[in-house]
């Protein structure tokens, strides 16, 4: 603008562009880092739920160790009941190789597990066991619901909706991420049309 002093730091091309790299660069790091260290934090909530791990008996104090740090993250969980299912999931496994010796069972992924258990109806059994399979596969959609909401808040909140308030904001949001959802507006207007009416 006319009379604003210029803010140039005298830079050349090459300069400029090299700083606009670090600047890129940094930015990278830095989000590396912060996922990397999410990462490693599921890792110690829910390594337990690998299959190798689950398998070995070696490995029960570092089970027990991270069955009671999960279940102090979540207050659904119960650590004894998770313990003793464990146990009666691997009785089940090593029954299930010896009547299916082809099954590669030790390359089973979470999902793969989860999915073995419902296949044998074994969820009520190991009904701890199947919440925590079930938080541990749905983290990750739920991180990418996050950034999904961030990228229809700037579609939402435009210029002229500046002023709204925080919850008229959520509602709209809601109401932008979910759209695929069907309603059926006949319910929604009778329901509507009761809460509204007044007496004569």
């Amino acid at each position: 603008m006319d009379g604003e002093n210029s803010c140039d730091a005298g830079l050349t091309l090459i300069q400029e562009t090299s700083r606009e790299q670090l600047e890129a660069i940094d930015q990278l790091q830095a989000e590396i880092k912060k996922l990397t260290t999410q990462m490693n934090t599921l890792h110690q909530r829910f390594a337990f739920l690998q299959i190798q791990t689950l398998l070995d008996t070696k490995k029960d104090d570092f089970i027990k160790k991270q069955i009671q740090h999960t279940c102090a993250q979540y207050t659904e969980l119960n650590a004894a009941s998770m313990l003793t299912e464990i146990s009666r999931l691997r009785h089940h496994i090593i029954l299930y190789k010896e009547v299916n010796p082809d099954e590669q069972v030790a390359n089973w992924s979470a999902l793969d597990l989860l999915r073995w258990v419902y296949k044998w109806k074994l969820q009520e059994s190991l009904t701890n066991f199947v919440v925590t399979l079930r938080i541990f596969l749905t983290i990750t959609v739920s991180t990418a619901s996050c950034e999904r909401s961030f990228s229809k808040l700037k579609l939402i909140k435009t210029y002229q909706r500046s002023t709204m308030s925080q919850e008229r904001l959520s509602n709209l949001a809601i109401l932008s991420i979910e759209r695929d959802f069907n309603v059926d507006f006949n319910s929604v207007v009778e329901k509507f049309a009761l809460i509204k009416s007044r007496q004569i």
